[in-house]
């Protein structure tokens, strides 16, 4: 979980999904959305978003993967702020 939101896929061993659900555990708030996710080895067992980095990160069947995020308006973070890492680093 990066942030406190959880998110949530159609199939975590499908090799082509959808992300679906992000829960933010903070605001108890859920949303929609319907993101395409390519789980290139069939057995992802994380999903998480480094702010930082701009990525995705995930963990499919041993392997650590990165996924480029492009923002188109979305809300990233409250306004002012910088959101620290939190130690979800690329490192």
């Amino acid at each position: 979980m990066a942030y406190g939101v959880l998110y949530v896929l159609d199939s975590a061993t499908d090799r082509d999904t959808r992300i679906r659900i992000a829960y933010d555990l903070y605001k108890g708030e859920m949303e929609d959305v319907d993101l395409p996710f390519n789980n290139p080895f069939s057995y992802t067992t994380l999903l998480g978003y480094n702010y930082k980095a701009k990525m995705l990160f995930s963990w499919d069947k041993g392997n650590l993967l990165t996924y480029p995020v492009r923002e188109s308006g979305m809300d990233t973070g409250p306004p002012g702020s910088d959101y620290e890492d939190h130690g979800h680093s690329s490192s």
